[in-house]
Order: structure tokens, then C-alpha cells, then sequence
């Protein structure tokens, strides 16, 4: 689910930086910011699957309690530099609905960070996708 999830969180990503075409003034450190944001997200796609698959098959279980405490740090650290980048870029924190989507899910991040027990992380996938498909629709149907 989280593998598709991120090609989903790819599509938003790109859209919402489509908008930076119109940026003007770029410093080195805006590029690093945006820079640092794909950097994260790629990231995320080198944990979410494994990368070999043995004679035996995946237990991909057994894969992704291994990884998602990466996984969701990863996460995290998207949903800080997206807010960092906003910041640097045009000197301002997002907009008030867009804010309050980052941080309820840098708080879904953490709780996912630090609850390991398997049932909350099968119904906090589900949370997760329901929560971005919100976000995207309620606020990047349209670029601004």
C-alpha cells in the first residue's frame, strides 16, 4: 500500500513544484531546500520494497517491519523540508490549511515512528492514504 501510496506522493510532489516555474528570485540555498525534498522522497522508494528478492520469495512483512521506522523518519523529514522550503523560498510558513495538514501528518509520522505494534500500522496505512487523498484534493486540484 505504501508503495503505491508514494507514486501518488511523486504526482503531488512534481504538481506542487510545477508551481515553482514562476519562482524568480532563486538562492543557492532554495535549490538546496528543493534539492533536499527529492532527496528524502527518493529515499522513501529505496526502503518501501526490497531491493532483491531471493530464492525464497519476500516476506514483505518481515521487509517492512525492518524498514518502516526509516520509512516514516523519511517521511517526516519530506513533511519538515516541504515546510523549510516554503519558508526559504517565499519567506513564509504554507498556508494555514496546508500547515495543518503537515502537522497532522508529522504527527501520524511519529506515532508510526514509535508504535510498533502491527494492527495500529495496518489501519495507519489506510489513515494515510485516506489523509493524503485529502490533502491532494483539497488543496492542489488547482495550482496557485
Amino acid at each position: 500500500m505504501w508503495a503505491a501510496l508514494l507514486v501518488v506522493i511523486y504526482v503531488q510532489t512534481w504538481w506542487a513544484m510545477f508551481g515553482l516555474r514562476e519562482q524568480a528570485n532563486w538562492t543557492f540555498l532554495g535549490f538546496l531546500v528543493v534539492l533536499a525534498q527529492t532527496v528524502t522522497l527518493y529515499m522513501m522508494a529505496a526502503l518501501v520494497l526490497p531491493e532483491e528478492v531471493g530464492d525464497r520469495g519476500v516476506d514483505l512483512r518481515t521487509h517492512y517491519e525492518r524498514q518502516s521506522r526509516w520509512f516514516f523518519s523519511f517521511l517526516l523529514a519530506t513533511l519538515l523540508v516541504s515546510i523549510s522550503k516554503d519558508l526559504v523560498l517565499s519567506g513564509q510558513l504554507p498556508r494555514p490549511e496546508n500547515l495543518a495538514f503537515h502537522i497532522f501528518l508529522i504527527a501520524a509520522c511519529i506515532s508510526a515512528i514509535v508504535i510498533r505494534r502491527p494492527r495500529f500500522h495496518e489501519w495507519f496505512a489506510v489513515l494515510g492514504t485516506v489523509s493524503i487523498a485529502v490533502y491532494i484534493a483539497a488543496l492542489f486540484t488547482r495550482l496557485r
